[in-house]
């Protein structure tokens, strides 16, 4: 991201896609997304014009938001440049067979953790062949099931044009 970008990362933005920013309703920052929504498209609409001007394609993995990112990015007008495809895993088990989330991670941590999201994201991009992923875990409740949110971001080592390295994406967070 650029500074143009507020200094947000890729996660970020998507995070909020899926209604999970870290900007409280009536923020400031809140406010300042809104007024770029409304000047320049949705969101998701941002996303995939940044990823496409890049030549970027874009993975989901989802359990706690349920297929809710796929479907916010899969709704903006030419969508299919840039997003291969979503898995939406919510039972635990099916972590483990889709998205090849180690079966030792899951019993040591439980699947809302966030190594758990990062394995789950990494797991998305190989299978759907996309340069970056991303994927949220959480409870929905009501009982406990290790606690909070997490989303991750996954993108890897690629050549730019110029032949130079670009370094791998690797982000991922707890949301209070």
């Amino acid at each position: 991201m650029t500074a143009a970008d507020g200094g947000r990362t890729m996660a970020d933005r998507i995070g909020e896609v899926a209604g999970h920013g870290a900007e409280a309703e009536g923020s400031p920052a809140s406010s300042a997304v809104r007024e770029r929504e409304a000047s320049s498209g949705s969101m998701a609409g941002q996303i995939l014009d940044l990823m496409k001007d890049r030549g970027e394609t874009l993975a989901v993995a989802e359990s706690l938001t349920g297929g809710l990112i796929c479907a916010a990015l899969s709704a903006v007008p030419g969508a299919s440049a840039v997003l291969r495809g979503g898995i939406v895993a919510y039972a635990t088990e099916l972590k483990a067979r889709l998205l090849g989330v180690p079966q030792t991670l899951l019993d040591s941590h439980g699947p809302v953790h966030p190594s758990v999201a990062a394995a789950m994201a990494e797991g998305a991009r190989i299978r759907l062949g996309a340069t970056f992923a991303v994927a949220t875990t959480g409870v929905a409740g009501p009982e406990p099931q290790g606690g909070g949110r997490h989303r991750a971001f996954r993108g890897q080592r690629r050549r730019r044009h110029g032949g130079a390295d670009r370094r791998p994406s690797r982000r991922s967070c707890r949301d209070p």
